[in-house]
């Protein structure tokens, strides 16, 4: 099948306990000085009440044009790429190294010097596959339905789970299928945005650092890889 393969975003969830925000300044600085530059924003710290829900970030630190975006919360760091059109993407392997790496240095800086303890981790990469033969539609009923399934169907979304262990991690993996509906919708019926969540399974809890995030990183791109290529993108 011939078509283009475009990184849309990435987002990395660290579940944390522990997490020391005494000092936001501080710890805005040190994660910084590991990120060599990837936020290069002025780090914004909201002002919350100290009953905030903890899921509310209460630092926010970002690059000039917002591609990168760092969101801190009591209970969870995410970590986003998102692509724009005035940004210039990064060839795949070059984006995937700067920001696992930015990651994984930030897990050492919580870890090391705010009392964090990282005990669960997702990754949720998306993609958009622009379809030079066939509607995304198409394409979905083709490969995952049974012919003269759902004629008169116009939309169609997938989402088929999995459960992976290895040596290191007991992971969940959801890969999603949907359609793209903004912008023109004759060009837009030619792209499918397949979205992958993979996740360590909540039963367990890690106690992650760099290394091991690295490791979860490595594993989670096999997985990508494999279905890319078994679905033919």
């Amino acid at each position: 099948m011939d078509q283009d393969t475009t990184v849309l975003n990435l987002q990395t969830v660290l579940f944390v306990n522990n997490l020391n925000l005494t000092n936001k300044l501080d710890l805005a600085r040190d994660i910084l000085q590991s990120s060599t530059g990837l936020y290069d924003g002025d780090p914004l710290i909201l002002p919350l009440p100290p009953n905030a829900p903890p899921e509310i970030p209460r630092l926010r630190l970002k690059n000039s044009d917002e591609t990168f975006v760092c969101n801190i919360s009591m209970n969870r760091i995410d970590c986003i790429y998102n692509s724009t059109p005035q940004s210039v993407l990064l060839p795949q392997p070059a984006l995937s190294e700067k920001y696992q790496s930015a990651v994984a240095d930030l897990a050492e800086v919580i870890k090391a010097n705010y009392g964090a303890t990282i005990f669960r981790l997702g990754f949720i990469p998306s993609f958009m596959i622009e379809l030079h033969n066939q509607t995304s539609g198409e394409y979905i009923q083709q490969n995952f339905i049974k012919a003269g399934t759902f004629r008169h169907a116009v939309d169609f979304q997938l989402n088929v789970l999995n459960r992976y262990t290895n040596d290191d991690f007991e992971l969940n993996k959801w890969i999603k299928f949907n359609q793209i509906r903004m912008g023109d919708e004759k060009t837009n019926k030619s792209r499918l945005v397949i979205l992958f969540d993979i996740n360590t399974v909540t039963e367990v809890f890690y106690n992650l650092g760099g290394p091991q995030i690295s490791k979860f990183f490595e594993y989670a791109e096999h997985l990508i890889q494999q279905d890319l290529v078994s679905y033919h993108f």
